[in-house]
């Protein structure tokens, strides 16, 4: 019996210390919020990716729509109190958010990320991609050149051609509020090359363009961390230490025939063409199959009354009959004789049965 009262203490005990792990792990109502999102003051542009990080891992992500992402931050009570930060479109957030069950489920929130380094001072430094290396910001976000862009050269400022509201939300530029700086990377083998940087006062009163051997620089709005190189496509490049194009992804290198090597600019478009001939009719085509069988058709009405024949031809005369009468007489005569003789009979019956009463 005090083995069987030790035995059930135990299994107590073991529940009540993994009651606090299982209370832990247990899933609760998620963290709910809305966010208001902006990139170097601009809301971010529909599409761009907001996510949200603890403890180093992404925990929850989410597009822009009219600048406002919705985030369903799940987790465990393990959860509470911890801080979330944020990134848009792989930039950094300044602003971040504390963990809670159900929390904000109805609140908005503002956050802002900007491509400069704290300071104002924009950060350009090389990483890996491949056997390769190119230009990456502060951040480790990869940078790019457009080629139709008109590159700086000596005192002729660099011109850039990306100039619409969507080009610039989906290449958003490398601005920067005082001299751009390389970061010193003495690991690496080529390194960003400060003599390569300038700025480019942008016609569009945006802010002040990164350029670096001329070009100016750009991100791109879904590339989401750093080593993402998806906007090497196209007329757009990596660039490497030296200053050149990058060529990758789904680009090609620009002819060599075009001016300064570049992609050149769109053509006006065309005239409208002459309309073609009418083609020749086509053959006939074959003949269809039979079709089934009809229904029974339904029957016919009476027929008429014939007409009356015509009359039929007269009869032969009779024979004449036998001269005299006197077979006609006779026989009266008889049928007189048969009844006398039966009423004769009936009275010899009746008197007879009378005598013998």
């Amino acid at each position: 019996m005090f083995k069987v009262r030790i035995l059930a203490l135990a299994v107590m005990a073991a529940l009540l210390l993994l009651f606090p792990a299982v209370a832990l792990g247990q899933q609760v109502p998620p963290h709910v919020t809305a966010i208001s999102a902006t990139v170097d003051g601009e809301a971010a542009a529909d599409g761009t990716e907001v996510t949200a990080w603890i403890d180093g891992e992404q925990v929850a992500s989410g597009t822009t729509e009219n600048g406002v992402a919705v985030l369903v931050i799940s987790g465990d009570a393990s959860f509470t109190g911890k801080t979330i930060s944020f990134k848009v479109g792989g930039f950094d957030a300044a602003e971040t958010d504390t963990w809670e069950q159900g929390g904000h489920a109805d609140a908005e929130l503002s956050i802002s990320a900007s491509s400069t380094m704290s300071g104002g001072a924009a950060l350009v430094s090389t990483a890996w991609a491949g056997l390769s290396q190119h230009l990456v910001n502060g951040s480790g976000m990869t940078l790019y050149l457009y080629t139709r862009d008109t590159q700086g050269a000596g005192s002729a400022p660099a011109v850039s051609a990306c100039t619409s509201d969507g080009c610039l939300r989906a290449w958003p530029p490398l601005y920067t509020d005082a001299d751009p700086k390389a970061m010193e990377q003495p690991e690496f083998r080529s390194v960003a090359d400060a003599e390569l940087l300038g700025t480019l006062v942008r016609a569009d009163g945006k802010g002040t363009q990164v350029t670096y051997n001329g070009w100016p620089l750009y991100h791109y709005v879904r590339d989401l961390k750093p080593g993402d190189v998806i906007g090497q496509y196209g007329s757009w490049y990596a660039v490497a230490p030296q200053g050149s194009l990058l060529v990758g992804g789904s680009n090609v290198a620009p002819a060599a025939d075009e001016p300064g090597g570049m992609m050149g600019a769109a053509g006006a478009k065309g005239a409208k063409g002459d309309a073609g001939a009418a083609g020749a009719a086509g053959p006939a085509g074959p003949a269809g199959p039979a079709g089934s069988a009809g229904a029974d058709g339904s029957a016919g009405a009476d027929g008429s009354a014939g007409a009356t024949g015509p009359a039929g031809s007269a009869g032969s005369a009779g024979a004449d009959g036998a001269s005299g009468g006197g077979g006609g007489a006779l026989g009266v005569i008889a049928l007189i004789l048969g009844i006398v003789a039966i009423l004769g009979v009936a009275g010899s019956f009746v008197m007879g049965r009378k005598s013998s009463e």
